[in-house]
Parts: structure tokens; sequence; C-alpha cells
């Protein structure tokens, strides 16, 4: 689908299946780029370059991108923009910033990771239709016995995903060991059944 000499990391489709949100790293930082699935199929580089713009995700009625970025200073944080564009950017984040935007299945909801490196929150913000979009302020989602991810994976993965009802997630949890100590790779199956027998039902 593309060719380039750099990593290239597919991140979101758009809800019609016309656009694919993909990331590429060139030199030391990593910028968003818009792949059109018909026409020319020409890629363009999306949002400002140079400022680590990435994990882009299409909101559910396709009009507007969510993304993390270094735009406003040294800490990641998370904004929208509308998409094509064009339209100015509207940030998400609170004070302390964020990264790894998760769209609810409504479009009403968007959920970051908190932005220092020992917090172990997921934050969420309540999203108004637009343009512009309003939010609220920022309110705990879920929270974690652990701290998912470092600063510098967060550059280029998402580390989070969110169930269709928004209830649950499914997140990656760092092995504290060397990468060279790990030789084997686990396959847990009906992985649900066995959360439904550790976990004690709602009343």
């Amino acid at each position: 689908m593309t060719h380039a000499p750099n990593w290239q990391l597919p991140y979101s489709w758009s809800p019609d299946g016309r656009f694919l949100a993909y990331q590429e790293q060139e030199g030391n930082s990593w910028n968003t780029w818009i792949l059109p699935l018909d026409g020319d199929r020409k890629p363009w580089r999306w949002g400002p370059q140079g400022k680590n713009v990435t994990v882009p995700a299409f909101s559910p009625d396709g009009r507007w991108v969510a993304y993390q970025s270094q735009e406003t200073g040294e800490n990641f944080e998370v904004h929208v923009r509308p998409f094509p564009g064009p339209g100015s950017r509207q940030t998400v984040s609170g004070p302390d910033g964020g990264c790894g935007p998760v769209w609810s299945l409504d479009g009403r909801e968007i959920m970051y990771l908190a932005g220092a490196d020992s917090d172990n929150r997921i934050l969420a913000v309540d999203v108004s239709p637009g343009p512009p979009l309003r939010f609220t302020n920022p309110h705990v989602a879920f929270a974690f016995p652990f701290a998912p991810v470092s600063a510098a994976t967060v550059v280029r993965l998402r580390v989070f995903a969110l169930a269709p009802d928004g209830r649950r997630l499914v997140t990656v949890r760092p092995d504290p060991r060397p990468a060279g100590e790990i030789h084997s790779l686990t396959l847990i199956r009906n992985w649900a059944e066995e959360v439904k027998a550790k976990v004690p039902a709602p009343r």
C-alpha cells in the first residue's frame, strides 16, 4: 500500500473505509500521514511536521481525528482536528498532558493515558458536538495497579483498546525482565471466561 525507507505504523481506518491514517518515522520525529484508498492513492502528511504527531484515531463519524503531539512543548498532549480540514487544533487533555487517544463507539467520549510516566490512569473527557467540539474537564475512567508504558513507547504505540460498550479495556503491561530473558510467547484461549472466573460479577 505504501513504500518508504522508514518505519511506518498503521493506526486508524476512517469509518467509510476511504482513508487510512498511519505514522512514519522521519529523522528524530514521527509524523502522521493519510493514505486515500481510492483515486490516485497518494498519501499526504497530516498535521504539523516535526512535532511527533502520532497515534491518530478517526472519530466514529469520520469528521475528526484525535492524536497526540508535542506541538505546544516537551510533554505530549491530546488534540483533535477536523478531517480532512481545514480547521484549528483543539486541546483535549488537561494541564498534565496525555497520550494515546481512543474514541468511544458513539463519539461522545475520548479516553487517553495520563501524561506522567508513573501515572497509571486512563482519563476521559465527554465530547459535545460541534464545530467546535466542546469537552468537559478530564475525569478518571480506569486505573491500573501498574504503570502501563514508558514515555519512549507512547511516541509510536497505542497501548490500550476500548470495548464497544465502553465499560472494559485491554492494555499492554510491560514485562520487567530484560528482553533477552523472554524466550516464549503465551497464547491464552478463552481469556474472557478466565476473567469472569476471577472477577466478581457486578451487583
